[in-house]
C-alpha cells in the first residue's frame, strides 16, 4: 500500500492541488486534470526535446541550500520538467503569457496565410493557439520566405513553408517507424524540414506524420481537399487488415468515409496505424461489390429484398435437407467475419441441419510479421478474427472438418450443398474455392462478386466491417467491439439483421445482445475499450 501512495506526488497548479504519477512531467499531468497548457513538440508516444517553447509555465521550487519553496527565476519547459511533491506551478501569469505571445508571433514570421485552402484548417494547432495566445497584429513587414511543395512519398505531401520545426515528424521516423528518412536540414533561419537525397517516405507508417504534424506541412494525399474536417463525424472502430486489430476511427460524412485515423490503445497499436490499414476504406467502394440478394428459382436468378431474404433462405435451406438429409450440407465461415455474425450463422446452419459441417475458412498470411523500431507490429495473419472464429466453432462442437477435408468430401459425394462465406479483400474465395462443381445447393455469403457467386444458386451480400456493429478477438485474445460508422449500400442491412431472424431474434439487430449469448458460451468473453486520452493530448 506505501508503494502504491508513493506513485503518486500532490502539488499545485493555479492555486489547484493535483496528483501526479511520478516520473511523469508537469505538462502531462497538467493535461490529465484537464488544465490546459499549448504546446507543439511533445507527443506522449515519443522523446521529449522542449524545443517548441510554448509550454513554458513559473514555478516555485525548492531551494538547493535553504530547502525554502522559491520562484525559479527563469520560465521551464512543462513537458521535460517532472512533477515533484510541494511544487507550485504558474499557468496564466503575466509573464508566461508574454512568453506564449512572442513564441506565437515567431512562429508565424513566415508562416503562410494558407488557412482557406489548408487541409489541416479546423484541427491546427497555430489556429487554435494564435486564436488564445497570439496577436491580432503583424510587425513583419519583410517578404515572407517561400518555400515549394514536395512530394515525399506514396502518400505524403510536404508544405515545408507552414512548418513550425516542432520535430515530431523526425522523432517518429528515427523512434517509432524506424526508417530516419524526415530531418531537419541547413541552419540558424534557414532551418527546414526535408526528406534525406534520394529517400522518400514509402514505408508502411508514412501517414502518421500527416496525424501527429500540428499545422499541415505534412498532408495525405489521400485525403487532400476531399473534406473539411468540421463536417466530419467519427465512429471507433477495429482495423480488419490484420489481427493485430488495431483500433481507430472512421471519420465519415453524410455516410460516406473520409478517412481512418489511429485510435489510442496502449494493449494494441498505441497511438499509431500501418498506411494497409489507413487506406482500406476504399474497399467500401470498390466496383465490384454485390449489391443485391439473389436467388436462382427454376434457373432464373431472381433478386430479393432483404426483408424477405430470411424466409427465402429458410425455405431453401429446409428443402435442400429433406431432399439430401442430415448431415450432407457444409457451412464456410470466414475470418473476415465478426464474432457475432460468425455465431449467428453457425447457429443459423445447425438450426436448419442440426448434423450439419462447420469449417474454418482460409486464413491468409504473409510471410512474418513486419516488426518496426518501436515494436509496433503489422501481423503476418491477414484477417481480423482468426482467433475468435476458432474459438467459437471448437465451443459449438458437432461435426466440423478442414477446408482441405472439405475438398475430399465433396469429391467423394459426402457433402452436397456448401454455404461459402468470404469478405476477403484479394481473391482467397477464388484461389481456395475454384475446385468446387456445382453442388445440390451453393450458397455463397460474399462482399466482392467472383467466379463462385456468378455460378452460386444463392448471393448474400456481406457488409464491410464499417457498415455493421460486431467485435474481432485479435492476436493478443483481446475482444474489441466496433461500432457501425455507415450504413450499407441502398438494398443491403448488417448481415446479423437476417441471420438474426433466422434463428428467432425479432426487431432491429444489435450485436451487443449476440455478445451476451456469446459469453456464455465462451470463457473470458469480456469486451475491451482502450482508454480515453486526456482532453488536450493530440
Amino acid at each position: 500500500m506505501a508503494e502504491a501512495q508513493e506513485q503518486f506526488v500532490e502539488f499545485v497548479i493555479d492555486d489547484r492541488t493535483v496528483q501526479g504519477r511520478m516520473g511523469d512531467s508537469v505538462l502531462r499531468t497538467a493535461l490529465d486534470h484537464g488544465i490546459a497548457i499549448p504546446y507543439y513538440c511533445w507527443h506522449p508516444g515519443m522523446s521529449v526535446v522542449a524545443s517548441c517553447r510554448l509550454c513554458l509555465v513559473e514555478m516555485d521550487d525548492f531551494d538547493a541550500k535553504s530547502g525554502d519553496l522559491r520562484r525559479v527565476p527563469r520560465l521551464v519547459p512543462s513537458c521535460s520538467t517532472p512533477v515533484k511533491r510541494g511544487i507550485r506551478v504558474y499557468t496564466q501569469t503575466e509573464k508566461v503569457k508574454a512568453s506564449r505571445a512572442a513564441v506565437m508571433e515567431h512562429l508565424l514570421l513566415n508562416h503562410p496565410l494558407d488557412c482557406p485552402v489548408c487541409d489541416q484548417a479546423g484541427e491546427c494547432w497555430l489556429q487554435d493557439y494564435d486564436y488564445w495566445h497570439g496577436s491580432a497584429h503583424s510587425r513583419m513587414i519583410d517578404p515572407k520566405t517561400k518555400q515549394p511543395k514536395k512530394d515525399v512519398g506514396e502518400h505524403i505531401l510536404l508544405y515545408a513553408d507552414r512548418c513550425i520545426l516542432c520535430s515530431r515528424c523526425v522523432r517518429f521516423c528515427r523512434e517509432v517507424s524506424g526508417g530516419s528518412e524526415v530531418a531537419i536540414v541547413n541552419r540558424g533561419h534557414r532551418c527546414e524540414i526535408d526528406v534525406h537525397p534520394g529517400c522518400s517516405l514509402e514505408d508502411k507508417m508514412s501517414g502518421n506524420v500527416a496525424d501527429i504534424c500540428p499545422v499541415g506541412a505534412f498532408l495525405d494525399k489521400e485525403f487532400l481537399f476531399r473534406e473539411r474536417v468540421w463536417y466530419l463525424q467519427s465512429a471507433a472502430s477495429v482495423c480488419s487488415g490484420c489481427a493485430s486489430g488495431c483500433t481507430i476511427w472512421v471519420d465519415y460524412r453524410d455516410e460516406k468515409i473520409g478517412r481512418f485515423r489511429p485510435r489510442y490503445n496502449p494493449e494494441v497499436n498505441g497511438y499509431w496505424m500501418c498506411d494497409d490499414g489507413r487506406y482500406l476504406w476504399k474497399q467500401v467502394y470498390r466496383d465490384d461489390r454485390l449489391m443485391g440478394f439473389e436467388f436462382v428459382e427454376e434457373g432464373e436468378r431472381r433478386a430479393v429484398k432483404w426483408d424477405r431474404v430470411a424466409e427465402v433462405l429458410a425455405e431453401r435451406l429446409r428443402e435442400f435437407v429433406e431432399g439430401h438429409g442430415r448431415g450432407r450440407l457444409a457451412a464456410v465461415l470466414s475470418p473476415m467475419m465478426d464474432c457475432e455474425t460468425i455465431y449467428l450463422a453457425a447457429t443459423m446452419v445447425r438450426s436448419m441441419d442440426p448434423e450439419a459441417v462447420l469449417v474454418g475458412g482460409p486464413e491468409p498470411r504473409a510471410e512474418r510479421n513486419e516488426v518496426f523500431r518501436s515494436g509496433f507490429t503489422i501481423n503476418a495473419e491477414k484477417a481480423p478474427n482468426g482467433r475468435g472464429l476458432r474459438m467459437i466453432l471448437e465451443k459449438l462442437g458437432g461435426p466440423r472438418m478442414t477446408v482441405e477435408a472439405l475438398r475430399s468430401a465433396l469429391a467423394e459425394g459426402r457433402i452436397d450443398g456448401l454455404w461459402i462465406s468470404g469478405g476477403y479483400f484479394d481473391d482467397t474465395i477464388d484461389r481456395t474455392f475454384g475446385f468446387v462443381e456445382k453442388p445440390g445447393l451453393l450458397a455463397v455469403h460474399d462482399t466482392y462478386a467472383s467466379s463462385l457467386s456468378e455460378r452460386a444458386d444463392v448471393v448474400l451480400p456481406m457488409t464491410v466491417w464499417v457498415e455493421r456493429e460486431g467485435s474481432f478477438i485479435n492476436a493478443k485474445n483481446l475482444v474489441q467491439p466496433f461500432r457501425r460508422a455507415v450504413i450499407p449500400p441502398m438494398g443491403l442491412v448488417q448481415d446479423g439483421q437476417w441471420l438474426a431472424a433466422m434463428v428467432g431474434q425479432t426487431g432491429v439487430y444489435r450485436a451487443s445482445v449476440v455478445r451476451k449469448e456469446l459469453a456464455k458460451l465462451l470463457d473470458g468473453f469480456e469486451a475491451y475499450e482502450p482508454p480515453k486520452l486526456a482532453k488536450g493530448i493530440h
